[in-house]
């Protein structure tokens, strides 16, 4: 089973098996409805390289899940102020606002869970699926999630075991090359996000035995980060998604100061803070 998978790009990545893509350039179809995809007319890359970099993205660095769910275990209070509210996902028209905010609520939902808010994980389940069905995966996301959850949703094992089951099925979605793009979304949204909420709890605490895993966490998150930076260099051609790759280029030299899991407040607070910046800008 593979244990590295960034969770909320293979829920995708698992719903849209057998859909076409959406990564068209054809921007006539789009429409200035809230349920429409406004696809980018940008130049994509070389989809070999880029694939190549994507895979090697995944199997390096570990799903978002892991950490959010050590968040609970080291003692870290829950704050549902850091989660991205669902009152903005009508704002999210082009696909990569669809696809970056579908990670940022993936990790959500997932750090919702963890904290057993149920009443309020559902409607993150229902955005994610709404989602799902603009990026034209929506019949697949129910057919092989949605009704499972929708019985256990307030069962953590239970849930912890679909998304077990997802990891599974991870074979057959490395050789398909068709959702890409959207999958590079995903995964930077779910980064963003999962890094978002870590620092910005552990800034406020002092560091401890309980939580040292997590500064352990951010210090490998640098790694992460270069590794994500490969493969975003390939679309620094694409106009829309261009500026948040900069400010994550920017993020990523501050993650470079970082030189051991001994990570003092005052950088730790440096990196919060631009990494406060970026999610700004993937969430608005």
């Amino acid at each position: 089973m593979f244990k590295k998978i960034l969770l909320p790009t293979y829920i995708l990545m698992l719903c849209s098996c057998g859909n076409s893509s959406i990564e068209t350039t054809d921007t006539s179809q789009a429409t200035e409805s809230s349920d429409s995809v406004v696809a980018s007319s940008s130049p994509q890359p070389d989809n070999e390289m880029a694939d190549f970099k994507f895979h090697k993205l995944v199997l390096n660095i570990p799903s978002p899940f892991e950490i959010i769910n050590l968040l609970p275990k080291t003692g870290m209070e829950f704050n549902k102020a850091l989660v991205n509210s669902t009152d903005n996902s009508p704002k999210y028209l082009t696909s990569l606002k669809k696809g970056i905010n579908y990670g940022v609520y993936g990790v959500d939902m997932i750090y919702l869970s963890t904290n057993g808010e149920y009443a309020d994980m559902k409607k993150y389940f229902e955005t994610t699926r709404k989602f799902a069905k603009d990026l034209e995966a929506g019949e697949s996301f129910d057919k092989i999630i949605g009704s499972r959850m929708e019985r256990n949703i307030e069962s953590k094992d239970t849930m912890n075991k679909i998304m077990d089951d997802l990891y599974t099925e991870m074979d057959n979605f490395l050789k398909s090359n068709e959702r890409l793009l959207t999958s590079t979304q995903i995964t930077t949204g779910s980064w963003i996000e999962s890094q978002y909420i870590t620092l910005n709890l552990l800034k406020n605490v002092e560091k401890s035995k309980d939580n040292e895993i997590i500064y352990q966490k951010v210090f490998e998150a640098r790694n992460e980060l270069r590794e994500l930076m490969s493969l975003l260099k390939e679309y620094e051609g694409d106009k829309e998604f261009n500026p948040l790759i900069q400010e994550l280029k920017a993020l990523g030299q501050l993650f470079d100061e970082v030189k051991s899991n001994d990570i003092d407040k005052a950088l730790l607070s440096k990196i919060s803070d631009k990494l406060n910046s970026v999610r700004s800008k993937a969430v608005n």
